[in-house]
């Protein structure tokens, strides 16, 4: 299965030249359909990683402020990145998020 294909087709992100995709959002924008596109595309072991350190990120930001995430993960003949950068104050924090997608 090519998965750059599959998010071109599916999600309705272009890529450049079949090879890389990336899209980035924001918390308060409405990509909701497209981001959410995107996280079903994720192999299951890429999704566990990507949703277990955003969790895990946004409680240390609420208890000391850290101001990112990132992290990679290999999948089969693809590489997943991503960071999550949070900003505001208190539990109205926001957030601007990029995921890319390689093949290797």
């Amino acid at each position: 299965m090519d998965v750059i294909k599959q998010i071109e087709e599916d999600c309705g992100i272009r890529s450049q030249r079949g090879e890389t995709v990336f899209y980035e959002w924001w918390s308060y924008d409405r990509d909701d359909d497209t981001v959410q596109c995107l996280l079903n595309v994720m192999p299951e072991d890429v999704y566990e990683q990507y949703n277990g350190g955003k969790g895990a990120s946004a409680d240390a930001y609420m208890d000391d402020g850290d101001a990112s995430y990132e992290d990679t993960v290999g999948s089969g003949d693809y590489r997943w990145t991503w960071h999550i950068y949070y900003f505001g104050s208190g539990s109205t924090f926001k957030t601007m998020s990029n995921i890319r997608v390689e093949k290797r």
